[in-house]
């Protein structure tokens, strides 16, 4: 309901994202792709590359990821 709600501007179909919205789902985005390429890297054979995602990660990614790494 939330994301149609977001589809509309008074009677207009139109985005009505704030910014932060839009922050918010680019952040989350990225980092879930960090954490598949970490791990993917991880199985693969390339520790030390996965540890530098999981860097990035704990350095820029939201809350939830970095609970997701700590785990």
């Amino acid at each position: 309901m939330k994301q149609l709600g977001r589809r509309f501007t008074k009677h207009e179909v139109k985005d009505s994202y704030t910014e932060e919205q839009v922050y918010e789902m680019t952040t989350s985005m990225t980092t879930c792709v960090l954490l598949l390429i970490s791990r993917f890297l991880a199985k693969r054979g390339h520790p030390d590359e996965a540890k530098q995602i999981d860097a990035l990660i704990k350095a820029h990614g939201p809350a939830f990821a970095q609970k997701a790494l700590s785990g």
